[in-house]
C-alpha cells in the first residue's frame, strides 16, 4: 500500500466516503431486486447498517477540524507540517490572491510581506505573465501551534477572562511574529455562541447532542413554534458551562425562516449578544 501524506487527509475522507455512500446505495439496490426476500439468507440490513455506521465514522473525521476548534485550511497547515517533518515549526500555507490592475509586483511583496520573486517561484511564473484577474497563490509561513495547550478553551482552571478560552480564529491570521492569531477571551466566546445556535442538533454523527432543535411541528401555530424555540435555545445555551445567565429578546418564524436574537451573560466580562 503506497504511503499517503497528512496534507491529503482531507480529499482522502471525501473519496472514501463518496466510495461507501456508492455501496450503500448498491446494496439498497440489490436487496430491493430480490423476488422473494423473506426467504434470502443475505443480512442485507446488517450490511447496510455497517456500510452507514462507516460513513458515519468518516463524516467525523472529514469535520476533525470542529471538534478541534480549529479551522479546515488551519489542519491542513498542520498536517502538511507532519508531513515535512516540522510538527513545531513553520509551514507554507498559500493565500489565494486575484490580480487587479492596481497591483503590481512591488504592492504583492508589501502587503503580504513575501519577496516578489518568491511569488513568482511559487506560481512558476515570470513577470511578463502577470495580468489583471489572473488567479495566484501567495505562500505565507505560519507557526502551526507551537503552544497548543494554551490555545485552546479550557473552562474551570483559569481566573480572570481566561475562563472564557481562547480559541483560533476561522482562518490563519499571522500575528506579526511568525505565528497563528488567537481570539481574546470574549471573542472566542462569541465565537463558540454562534456555532452552537447556527448548528442543527442531531447533524453531526456521534455528536447528536451538540447544537440547536429547529426543525419543529408545521401543523402547529406560529405562535406556539416560536415559544418552542425559545424553550430548545435556552436548553441548548444552559448545557454550555461558561454561560450564567440567558435573555430571549426576540423570536419570529415566517415560513421555513427562523429568526432570533438574545443576549448572553458569560461567567465573567460583559453580556454579549447573538442572532439566529
Amino acid at each position: 500500500m503506497p504511503n499517503v501524506q497528512l496534507g491529503q487527509y482531507y480529499n482522502i475522507v471525501d473519496q472514501t466516503i463518496k466510495a461507501f455512500e456508492n455501496l450503500y446505495a448498491s446494496v439498497k439496490i440489490a436487496m430491493e431486486q430480490i423476488a422473494n426476500p423473506q426467504y434470502d439468507t443475505n443480512d442485507w440490513y446488517g450490511a447496510l447498517w455497517d456500510i452507514q455506521n462507516t460513513i458515519n465514522q468518516l463524516q467525523v473525521m472529514a469535520n476533525v477540524h470542529k471538534f478541534e476548534r480549529v479551522s479546515q485550511d488551519q489542519m491542513k497547515a498542520i498536517f502538511t507540517s507532519f508531513d515535512n517533518g516540522t510538527p513545531s515549526g513553520k509551514t507554507v500555507v498559500s493565500i489565494a490572491h486575484t490580480i487587479t490592475d492596481f497591483d503590481t509586483l512591488r504592492s504583492l511583496e508589501v502587503k503580504y510581506g513575501i519577496p516578489w520573486q518568491t511569488i513568482l517561484d511559487f506560481n512558476n511564473i515570470s513577470p511578463s505573465d502577470i495580468a489583471t484577474g489572473m488567479a495566484i497563490d501567495i505562500p505565507v509561513q505560519v507557526n502551526i501551534m507551537p503552544n497548543a495547550s494554551t490555545q485552546i478553551a479550557v473552562v474551570g482552571d483559569q481566573s480572570g477572562l481566561n475562563i472564557l478560552g481562547a480559541d483560533l480564529p476561522d482562518e490563519i491570521i499571522d500575528d506579526g511574529n511568525g505565528d497563528l492569531l488567537v481570539l481574546d477571551p470574549l471573542t472566542s466566546f462569541q465565537q463558540a455562541i454562534d456555532n452552537l445556535i447556527t448548528t442543527q442538533k442531531g447533524e453531526l454523527p456521534y455528536y447528536e447532542d451538540y447544537g440547536v432543535d429547529l426543525i419543529l411541528p408545521e401543523q402547529y401555530p406560529v405562535e406556539v413554534q416560536e415559544s418552542m424555540i425559545q424553550v430548545r435555545l435556552n436548553e441548548a445555551l444552559s448545557a454550555e458551562p461558561r454561560i450564567k445567565q440567558i435573555t430571549i429578546l426576540d423570536v419570529s418564524k415566517t415560513g421555513n425562516t427562523i429568526q432570533a436574537s438574545l443576549q448572553v451573560q458569560p461567567l465573567v466580562g460583559e453580556p454579549i449578544n447573538a442572532n439566529l
